[in-house]
């Protein structure tokens, strides 16, 4: 890929970054991103085949640019469940906080545009993976509690530290990220550990 053409990538995705950011619920649409980027619909659909493929590009895009993959090969690289849960909970909380605009305008358009929704489960199944790292990390050590099944361990991680749930805690709640790293870590031991 040439320069210029990766910086031309890189272009409509900061630009479809703050178009959704600022959204305030509003759909936005590749004439949209056209405008604000000053190229034509037809140079997006060349760089990204459809309007899902630039969703998806966008939501991994947001996690290239805080390294999302750099969070889960620490958390992977832990020696102990014990460890990898502190380590899981303590990165995430300081994560969730930099890509939380985009989150939050990739859920709520999920509710009104199909697009969205298949670049938001991209990103969930991505985040799904991790959980299930950790509850199979969990069950080969012995330390899951034997209520739990994998699945149902790495589901109810996923639950419990969704964007969602941290936005109503620190949002709503008043939670500062202490609070929810250290409520969060508690919950989850007293739930799935031996």
């Amino acid at each position: 890929m040439s320069s210029s053409h990766k910086d031309t990538k890189i272009r409509i995705l900061e630009a479809a970054r703050f178009l959704f950011e600022g959204s305030n619920g509003k759909l936005v649409r590749i004439s949209d991103i056209a405008k604000q980027t000053q190229l034509s619909r037809q140079a997006i659909y060349l760089h990204f085949g459809s309007r899902t493929g630039l969703l998806i590009a966008l939501v991994r895009h947001v996690d290239e640019v805080h390294d999302f993959k750099k969070l889960v090969t620490d958390i992977q690289s832990c020696a102990t469940c014990q460890e990898t849960l502190h380590r899981f909970i303590v990165r995430w909380a300081h994560y969730l906080p930099l890509i939380a605009k985009i989150s939050q305008a990739m859920q709520h358009h999920q509710e009104i545009d199909k697009d969205a929704a298949k670049a938001w489960q991209d990103r969930m199944d991505e985040f799904m993976s991790l959980c299930l790292h950790i509850s199979k990390k969990m069950k080969d050590e012995g330390a899951l509690q034997d209520i739990w099944t994998v699945e149902a361990a790495a589901e109810f991680i996923w639950s419990l530290t969704s964007i969602r749930t941290w936005r109503e805690l620190t949002d709503l709640q008043d939670w500062n990220n202490e609070d929810y790293i250290n409520k969060t870590h508690h919950i989850l031991k007293a739930s799935l550990l031996k």
